[in-house]
């Protein structure tokens, strides 16, 4: 069904290995539960399908709150938060599992003293046979929650990249590559076990499908400190870290102090440590940038930042992002000289010593620009 409403497969077509383990229906999560409670699509399936609009977030806010998807959690928290990376890439970050119900701990639990391994409807019998629905013939119908079939609670992050979409999408292989997945999971445990392949006596045994400590949440129990990396923040020097896809660059990104898992809410903090306040600004139709130049100009205060664009734009805004003349135009004029030899700079026509000329050179035209009566329209 996933697949006929147009959802990318989340395994490796290829290998056949698992792209995002028990965590998404296109993937490994169809079987949860011995395919009894199948996962539902995961934040980046929902927002494909339209089901979700993430909340986006640019700038840096302490104790963004996320409700778990699927609750009955007030409608206005949002279930999905995304945190721009690059131009192509992005964190998509969701709130999923019922921190009350442990299927696998059941699992274990029914099967102890028994000389045979129970069937997960057997569990479902067992413990919730006033909550499931089952059939006169003995089928289940339905559970109150899919995400049981999940193997913990807490918030997943996921690191989407559109550029992976774009090459391979068409043939539905965005996930084949497991070193350059379109979607993927960052587990919080700081070992990258989906979709390995391990012995009973390898350490991440048991893992390769995903388990409970891939959520990211701080109470955490004391015996996962003996080996597990988690410090309850995702940063440029955690493990996993934040960094892009592309060149392996800094993002600059930490989400830090997620909050227990105990509740319908979830809260982290984001922080972005390369914005100076004001920044990033997104000149839309801008045309790709070909100049900038920064420096002091007459009548105001501090540095300005002065760039011209492909299309003959030129901008100019102040070190807290605000336009020069006005704060919410950062345009100051628009000429012909738009090459990729494009230059600026400032100079004096007056006598007291400051910058009121912007020269801007390009092609075979060099143009002067007065800072005191400069057009803003």
């Amino acid at each position: 069904i996933g697949s006929y409403l147009g959802l990318y497969d989340l395994f490796s077509a290829s290998s056949q290995r698992s792209g995002v383990g028990r965590f998404g229906l296109m993937d490994a999560g169809l079987f949860n539960a011995g395919g009894l409670i199948p996962a539902p699509p995961c934040a980046f399936s929902r927002v494909l399908l339209g089901w979700e609009q993430p909340q986006v977030l640019k700038k840096p806010a302490n104790a963004v709150t996320i409700r778990r998807a699927f609750s009955t959690a007030p409608a206005s928290v949002p279930t999905t938060v995304q945190i721009p990376i690059n131009d192509d890439e992005y964190f998509l970050l969701e709130n999923r599992g019922d921190p009350k119900v442990d299927i696998d701990s059941l699992y274990n639990e029914l099967s102890e003293g028994s000389s045979s391994s129970p069937s997960y409807l057997q569990v479902l019998k067992a413990y919730f046979k006033n909550k499931i629905e089952i059939s006169p013939r003995g089928v289940l119908l339905s559970v109150p929650d899919y995400d049981w079939g999940l193997p913990g609670a807490g918030i997943l992050i996921w690191h989407i990249d559109e550029r992976v979409i774009a090459e391979k999408g068409a043939e539905n292989k965005i996930n084949d590559d497991p070193n350059d997945k379109a979607v993927n999971l960052k587990e919080a445990d700081g070992s990258q076990d989906i979709g390995q392949s391990y012995s009973f006596f390898d350490a991440g045994y048991g893992k390769s499908l995903g388990w409970f400590a891939d959520f990211w949440f701080s109470n955490r129990p004391s015996y996962l400190k003996d080996f597990e990396l988690y410090q309850n923040e995702f940063s440029p020097l955690s493990r996993p870290n934040s960094n892009a896809n592309f060149r392996r660059a800094n993002s600059h990104i930490t989400l830090k102090n997620f909050s227990a898992n105990q509740k319908q809410t979830m809260t982290f903090d984001f922080m972005r440590d390369d914005y100076a306040p004001g920044f990033p600004l997104h000149l839309t139709q801008t045309g790709k940038m070909l100049a900038l130049i920064v420096g002091t100009v007459v009548n105001q205060q501090g540095e300005v930042i002065f760039c011209a664009s492909s299309n003959g734009k030129i901008f100019a805004v102040k070190a807290n992002g605000a336009g020069l003349f006005f704060s919410n135009k950062k345009q100051i004029a628009r000429c012909s000289a738009s090459d990729s030899l494009m230059s600026l700079a400032l100079g004096q026509g007056n006598k007291n010593g400051q910058n009121d000329i912007l020269a801007v050179a390009g092609g075979d035209s060099l143009i002067a620009y007065s800072l005191t009566n400069i057009s803003t329209d």
